[in-house]
C-alpha cells in the first residue's frame, strides 16, 4: 500500500499521484480514476509500462486536459509530460532532468508554460516554456 501525494482532475476523471515504496512495479506511481458514478470509483487507466519509479509529488493539467505535467522525486526525470487524452491508456511523452527535487507544479493555459517549485536553492522557481 502506498500513500496518495497529489491529485488533479477534470470532469469525472481524477489523476492520483502516489508515493513509491521502493518495491513493486512501475504502476505504483500514477493512477487515472473514473468517478462516474461517484459512489463507485474505478481505475481504468492504472499507468503501466512507463517507468515512474519515484514519488509523484504534484500534478497539473495542460491544455484541453489532454496533458498532465508531473513533478517527481526521480533524480533523472523530475519533470514528466503525460498524454492523458485517453484515460484508459495514458502514455509518457517525455521527461526533463532539473536540479533538485521538484515539489510543486502549476500550468498557465494563457501563457502555455509551467512553473515548478524545487528544494534546490539555485532553482527554487523554474519556468518551463514550450518551444
Amino acid at each position: 500500500t502506498t500513500n496518495g501525494l497529489s491529485i488533479d482532475g477534470f470532469g469525472s476523471t481524477l489523476i492520483l499521484g502516489k508515493q513509491f515504496t521502493g518495491t513493486g512495479t512501475a504502476s505504483s506511481g500514477l493512477y487515472m480514476v473514473s468517478t462516474a458514478p461517484p459512489y463507485s470509483p474505478s481505475a481504468p487507466g492504472i499507468l503501466k509500462g512507463v517507468s515512474l519509479i519515484g514519488n509523484v509529488n504534484d500534478i497539473s493539467l495542460g491544455n484541453s486536459n489532454s496533458y498532465a505535467f508531473l513533478v517527481t522525486s526521480l533524480a533523472a526525470a523530475e519533470f514528466r509530460v503525460m498524454n492523458i487524452a485517453s484515460p484508459n491508456s495514458p502514455t509518457s511523452l517525455g521527461t526533463f532532468n532539473l536540479p533538485g527535487v521538484l515539489n510543486g507544479i502549476a500550468y498557465s493555459r494563457e501563457l502555455d508554460r509551467a512553473y515548478a517549485a524545487s528544494v534546490d536553492n539555485s532553482s527554487e522557481l523554474t519556468v518551463l516554456v514550450s518551444q
